[in-house]
This record gives structure tokens, sequence and C-alpha cells, in this order.
């Protein structure tokens, strides 16, 4: 957040007094973190993936890298779930589906039922509560 002096400037920069990634392990202990206040609210890392959490309870699922956190799954549990996070760690608001790693991403709820892609290794659709039981996912 900016002070208030700076409410004139439109790309307003400052001299930096140190390196705020200076450290060689902050990523480590970010990445450490992050794992365990998620750990706390009832995320799962998913076997195989680096990044990516599951919440089987509220039928989530979580892609963290670095600072950019994106959520999927049942939009009623969404809201909630970021407040239980946000209780811990401090991030913007929840914003529309944009770019992410480079891949552009859109809502496909707002397309028509038969445009929907379906899961090709369980043969379900993505808002069947059987996609959440996805082979993958329940190791």
């Amino acid at each position: 957040q900016q002070p208030p002096s700076w409410r004139n400037y439109r790309h307003p920069v400052c001299r930096l007094r140190l390196a705020l990634y200076g450290h060689p392990l902050s990523g480590v202990f970010w990445e450490r973190h992050c794992d365990g206040k998620l750990r706390e609210e009832g995320w799962e890392l998913i076997d195989g993936w680096e990044n990516l959490y599951i919440n089987r309870r509220l039928g989530l699922v979580l892609s963290v890298y670095v600072d950019d956190f994106k959520m999927a799954g049942l939009m009623r549990n969404m809201a909630k779930d970021w407040s239980t996070i946000t209780k811990h760690i401090k991030l913007d608001a929840p914003t529309p589906l944009g770019d992410y790693l480079g891949c552009g991403q859109r809502d496909t709820n707002s397309l028509p039922r038969r445009r929907r892609a379906d899961c090709t290794s369980c043969r379900s659709s993505p808002r069947e509560k059987s996609h959440l039981r996805h082979p993958a996912w329940n190791r």
C-alpha cells in the first residue's frame, strides 16, 4: 500500500536500502511458511505436484506459485476458504481469471454445458461431484 503523500504520483519509485529477496533461502522460507499455513487449514499437497493442494472437504484445488494463488472448485466454498487462507497469509483480493504462467484462463461455467471439456481420464464433467473423487486426487 502506498502512503497518502504519494497519491499525486502515477508510478512512484523509491530507492531500497535492503534487497527484498536478497537472502539465498528466502524462497524456501516462503514455501515452508505457505505450506504450513495451508496445512493448518485442511489443505493437502497433491502427490507428484510441488505447488498443487487439495481441500477434499470443501472440494477445492489450489495452485501456489510464489505469491500467485489460483483456486478452482465448488464456488460456494471459495469465499469461505479465501478468508481462512488470508487469515494467515496476506494476499490481495481475488481477481477474475486472466493470464496465469503465461496462459490465458477463462471461466468455463459461462460456456454452454455441451462445450465444457469433460475429464478424459474419469469421463466426468468438472461440475459433477464424482470429479472430486478423481483417481489422481485420492492416493
